[in-house]
């Protein structure tokens, strides 16, 4: 995605994975009242409790279809990425309930497009691309991956040094084959799909441990790193 369409991308999901923050809240708070209401531990407030639980219900019930929802879906329908569209709609599903899984795929776009775009601007003001260690998110040596502020260690050599290499790669894809010296450490090495298949299983399996929802996958000739949906 060019810098200048993830100007107008990034405003119109972040409103929606803000209404998710709030929408999970609310679900959570309608469950506590549930509990209180059909579970008492005492003597509750039943009109008074009955009351905030129908008024939550209620506007969860008009909020199906809520406006940050389908001024994303357009949005990003407009500029190409169709698939990540259909993805957060199968995702929420017109339930409340399935907000914080959604905002969990929503969040990872997020932070990919933005380490997108400043790869982008760093190519625009002379800049490499970049050093996978100064990432507020992603891979830190010698074998961890920092995501949403949390360490996880524990990723295998050849993996981790495939995250790496894609991690500082436009859009996070490149020719398998021509990562020999990035992840094998070898110029004479000429990867192939079986090759850096084993490297690939070995980030998803991490990645799926730490409930990052982030996945390493092959397609034809390049391998790519990608948000999934959790």
């Amino acid at each position: 995605m060019k810098s200048s369409e993830w100007l107008i991308v990034q405003p119109a999901l972040s409103k929606w994975a803000e209404w998710l923050r709030r929408h999970g809240e609310a679900t959570m708070e309608t469950a506590a009242l549930i509990d209180a209401r059909f579970f008492p531990s005492g003597a509750p407030q039943k009109a008074k409790e009955d009351s905030a639980l129908n008024s939550l219900l209620k506007s969860a019930d008009t909020n199906i279809n809520p406006k940050p929802l389908c001024d994303a879906e357009a949005t990003l329908r407009q500029y190409g990425l169709s698939r990540e569209a259909d993805t957060i709609v199968r995702l929420f599903d017109g339930n409340p309930d399935n907000a914080p899984r959604t905002l969990e795929y929503v969040e990872a776009l997020l932070v990919d497009w933005e380490a997108e775009k400043q790869q982008y601007s760093g190519e625009c003001e002379g800049g490499n691309e970049g050093d996978a260690t100064t990432q507020s998110d992603g891979p830190f040596r010698p074998d961890g991956f920092r995501w949403k502020g949390k360490d996880y260690t524990g990723l295998r050599p050849t993996a981790w040094r495939l995250v790496e290499a894609l991690w500082l790669k436009k859009r996070r894809t490149a020719e398998y084959r021509k990562l020999g010296k990035e992840v094998w450490d070898d110029d004479a090495i000429e990867p192939d799909k079986e090759t850096v298949g084993t490297a690939r299983k070995e980030a998803n399996t991490f990645f799926q441990k730490h409930h990052v929802p982030l996945a390493v996958s092959v397609k034809g000739l390049h391998v790519s790193l990608k948000a999934v949906a959790p």
